[in-house]
């Protein structure tokens, strides 16, 4: 039986066409710092979004904007942490916090 390389307990779903970019809002030290974010997957445990900053694993942000759904756009603001950061294409997995 060939390994499944998905790791996640629940599937994730690709971002709707449509989607618009994100925001993400840092406060790692003493200012607070605004990034844009693209939309790659979700699930109801998380998202994967793609930055062109680099961010920091364990950080707590906000992300807000619209969230493109199959019945619509759905405002987005929620607090997450982000629970793994991979360099090579500035991927970011977020959870809630």
């Amino acid at each position: 039986m060939a390994p499944n390389p998905e790791r996640r307990g629940r599937p994730r779903t690709k971002s709707f066409s449509g989607q618009r970019e994100l925001t993400i809002i840092c406060q790692p030290g003493p200012g607070r710092s605004m990034t844009a974010a693209r939309l790659l997957d979700f699930s109801d445990y998380g998202m994967g979004v793609e930055v062109e900053s680099p961010l920091e694993e364990g950080s707590l942000v906000e992300i807000v904007g619209d969230f493109q759904r199959a019945g619509g756009r759905q405002p987005l603001g929620v607090q997450l942490t982000l629970r793994r950061v991979l360099e090579a294409n500035d991927l970011s997995e977020v959870s809630p916090g």
